[in-house]
């Protein structure tokens, strides 16, 4: 389904803008990645591809964020934040392994990271303390050396402050 659908497009733009194949594509573009596996494996199979398609298989990216439980109780941010750290990395092992089997010349990207405290850009939420950032930053440290000691290629950051406007804080 999700293939079918690249390759529509794929065809489409080359047809109107790129026939001379220059243009790269990027797929997928997942969260929940670990349980959708069975995408990962349809997307990367050049077999599931027209012909005119598979060179268009140039990138596959996904997302992380971690979901600490509490907004304003920063004692519980070191477990929560890391915890799913490493369930991640599991996950990116996974991925990376099914990429090099399937379509070694595929780059892989993390285009969404981030830490989502819990009611994020509700306008009522409580303003997260200092601290907030420093476990933000240490959450970004370790996803992003993680990241490269799997090769990924593109790790973007997404949600460092994913809050409503605070002006005392000049995040508008």
């Amino acid at each position: 389904a999700y293939t079918a659908l690249f390759d529509a497009v794929v065809s489409e733009i080359r047809s109107v803008a790129d026939p001379n194949h220059r243009l790269k594509f990027q797929g997928l573009a997942l969260v929940g990645h670990g349980e959708r596996k069975t995408w990962w494996t349809e997307f990367l199979t050049h077999q599931n591809h027209i012909a005119s398609t598979v060179d268009a298989i140039n990138s596959a990216s996904f997302h992380f964020y971690t979901l600490p439980q509490h907004r304003t109780d920063n004692s519980t941010w070191s477990y929560t934040m890391f915890e799913t750290v490493d369930v991640f990395r599991d996950e990116v092992r996974r991925i990376v392994a099914l990429r090099d089997k399937l379509s070694p010349n595929t780059e892989l990207s993390v285009d969404e990271l981030g830490v989502l405290l819990p009611h994020d850009n509700q306008i009522w939420a409580a303003i997260p303390s200092d601290l907030y950032f420093n476990g933000a930053n240490g959450v970004f440290t370790y996803v992003y050396a993680m990241l490269s000691e799997y090769g990924i290629d593109v790790a973007g950051c997404s949600q460092l402050a994913g809050m409503p406007v605070i002006p005392e804080w000049q995040i508008y």
